[in-house]
């Protein structure tokens, strides 16, 4: 049963449904094909990827792994707004969105776990173009919950961005194994990400 579980075992972020590379003439065909890919590109090229990756929040080496991984840069991101950042001051809030004006160039959706409070929003709203209200804590008949990897695809598919071309940025596994499974672009943490105020939840 476990042969067959491996067999028919989804892939990961970044996986291309290849065959395994453990084998030496993978490995060497792996090494080449990734020395070509990060071959550096020309002046003109490597300038506008590092202004698009910083309008993104991202460092050169994200970027160009996600636009490697999915053949386009990201068009959106995905911003876990949740726990303690649900219930900071006004005055947290005029920071948390003066940060997140500093993202340009893509969709920017905020994910909570129930509805933003109607200060929240306000502050909020002149950084972010869509909100997005999940339940993480399951689905089913029984729970009356719905899913939120379900939820996010549905509202991904309304705004037109299909999930490769979307990253997010959470904490912990939870989060990682939600982009996984609704084939995100990639997941980052909120620690790393610049443009969330350090010692605020994302």
């Amino acid at each position: 049963m476990s042969s067959i579980a491996e067999t028919y075992r989804i892939p990961g972020i970044g996986h291309n449904g290849g065959p395994s590379l453990t084998n030496r003439w993978g490995q060497h065909c792996w090494q080449r094909a990734h020395k070509a890919a990060w071959r550096t590109p020309d002046r003109t090229v490597v300038t506008r990827r590092l202004k698009r990756a910083q309008a993104a929040g991202l460092d050169y080496r994200r970027y160009v792994s996600l636009l490697l991984q999915n053949g386009r840069g990201p068009r959106a991101v995905l911003l876990r707004l949740d726990g303690e950042a649900m219930t900071l001051e006004p005055t947290a809030w005029g920071s948390l969105a003066a940060a997140l004006s500093h993202v340009t160039g893509l969709v920017r959706i905020a994910l909570t776990e129930c509805r933003a409070a109607d200060d929240m929003r306000s502050a909020l709203d002149s950084c972010l173009d869509h909100w997005l209200a999940t339940d993480r804590s399951g689905s089913g008949p029984d729970t009356g919950r719905v899913d939120t990897g379900e939820v996010i695809l549905a509202a991904l598919s309304r705004l037109g961005l299909p999930p490769p071309s979307v990253f997010l940025v959470g904490i912990g596994d939870g989060d990682r194994r939600l982009a996984e499974r609704t084939r995100l672009a990639g997941f980052f943490s909120a620690d790393t990400y610049p443009y969330l105020p350090k010692g605020t939840p994302a």
